[in-house]
């Protein structure tokens, strides 16, 4: 176990009690393309670029008036030697993360590393889980875009979401939010999203949120996130497990999504009551001076399970290049392998273990707790009586949403989340022949139907 992203009108509201937005649907482009690639082994891991002028920020006193707010920044800019060109908050929610955008061109400021790196709250040699002291108002982290698949699969634009939503959220369901592209709920057959339109009080949207677009409309146009929304549903139903899904769109069309996006998301997730499990099938390297976005998971209730994807280049990240958010040391945080299996016949569990090998998949026995397999999932994906694609999805990101699905079968609403990690690692099989790649070599055999 681990120790210890078209803006469109905005109206926000900010009262006690209230917690919320209200933004007309946006329409998206219709793309369907069936391929599914994966990423392959390279000794060029993509590393981010910092983004030079821009920085996210969060106050450590999330109480704080506006004016307090104000003065501070304006402290901050004195005595860093910069200038605030422009703020954004993330959307509807004008007390939580900001992204600033910073001149760089006076003469004593130090650059945007050197801010985050020397000058607050982060040790440069740490792995995202340390802090030293800094300054006393705020956190600062990079800005910087990853990219996921960009592999478009999209359905009719038919399915009303309102045909999509489940009425009442039930408190005997599990329920799943999934950062990813959004889903494209023409893919499934009966309401099986989680309904956020009282939530707080407020109208934050129908279900999730677009921060790509600004948005209340979650449809995925991309397709990795309906992918991966479709193997947990699959498996969940199969075996009569009740359940919602909360999607939150970080990523966009092309798969791209920042830093900003994903801290607002998980911010997002941080406001919804009872969200049971996160799957996050996407991450990046290197970088380790994360500190926002570690913390607000950190903040997150401990009824809530992180589910996280390793990465596909076949790379140490104990001992070469980290990789994040599975490497944060968080408790309830599972970081999740893809391994390989090839089989032209049936076999026993022993015989079948040994035929397991992890060769594309990222790997690391202090941050990579399991891995379940890398491939071997078909969807049926069908957008209505008469059309359907089948699609073949490669990869940790569909490693980690089978873990997920397994997480649901096995949630308690009675037991915190770190006996639901325990349970899931208690699961698992053991091969010797991957201990020095994960977590006591714990494997998830997938369940063939």
């Amino acid at each position: 176990m681990k120790k210890s992203i078209v803006t469109v009108a905005c109206v926000c509201i900010s009262l006690i009690g209230i917690w919320g937005c209200s933004i007309d649907e946006d329409n998206l482009e219709e793309n369907i393309d069936t391929l599914e690639n994966i990423e392959k082994n390279s000794s060029n891991i993509p590393i981010p670029d910092i983004i030079r002028n821009k920085v996210v920020v969060r106050f450590r006193d999330t109480t704080l008036s506006t004016i307090d707010k104000k003065n501070k920044r304006q402290q901050i800019e004195q005595f860093y030697s910069f200038n605030i060109l422009n703020r954004e908050t993330c959307d509807c929610d004008i007390n939580g993360p900001e992204l600033w955008t910073i001149d760089t061109t006076h003469n004593n400021f130090l650059g945007v590393r050197h801010l985050v790196e020397n000058l607050v709250t982060n040790d440069p040699s740490s792995q995202g889980d340390e802090n030293v002291e800094g300054d006393e108002d705020a956190v600062y982290d990079y800005q910087f875009y990853i990219t996921i698949a960009n592999n478009t699969l999209s359905g009719n634009y038919t399915t009303p979401i309102d045909n999509r939503i489940i009425a009442s959220n039930n408190p005997d369901y599990v329920n799943i939010a999934i950062l990813d592209t959004g889903v494209d709920y023409d893919f499934f057959s009966q309401p099986f999203l989680y309904n956020t339109r009282n939530a707080r009080n407020g109208t934050f949207g129908v279900s999730g949120w677009d921060y790509i677009n600004h948005d209340k409309d979650i449809r995925d146009d991309n397709g990795h996130g309906s992918k991966v929304t479709k193997i947990i549903t699959t498996e969940l139903n199969a075996d009569g497990v009740p359940h919602q899904i909360l999607p939150i769109k970080t990523f966009g069309q092309d798969g791209s999504g920042s830093y900003f996006d994903i801290v607002c998301g998980m911010n997002y997730v941080s406001k919804i009551p009872n969200i049971h499990i996160v799957n996050m099938s996407f991450g990046w390297y290197g970088l380790r001076n994360q500190s926002i976005l570690k913390a607000i998971m950190e903040e997150i209730s401990e009824g809530t399970l992180f589910i996280t994807s390793a990465g596909n280049y076949g790379v140490n990240v104990d001992e070469d290049t980290p990789h994040f958010p599975s490497g944060y040391a968080i408790e309830n945080l599972l970081g999740v392998g893809g391994y390989d299996l090839s089989l032209e016949e049936e076999l026993d569990i022993p015989d079948l273990l040994e035929r397991i090998t992890m060769e594309r998949s990222n790997y690391g026995p202090e941050t990579i707790d399991l891995a379940a397999p890398m491939d071997n999932y078909t969807l049926i994906m069908q957008s209505n009586p008469n059309t359907s694609i089948t699609v073949y999805p490669v990869g940790t990101s569909f490693s980690s949403a089978y873990v997920t699905s397994i997480a649901g079968k096995l949630y308690d609403k009675e037991a915190p989340s770190l006996q639901l990690y325990s349970n899931i690692m208690d699961s698992c099989h053991k091969v010797p022949g991957l201990q020095r790649k994960i977590e006591e070599g714990n494997v998830i055999l997938k369940q063939n139907r």
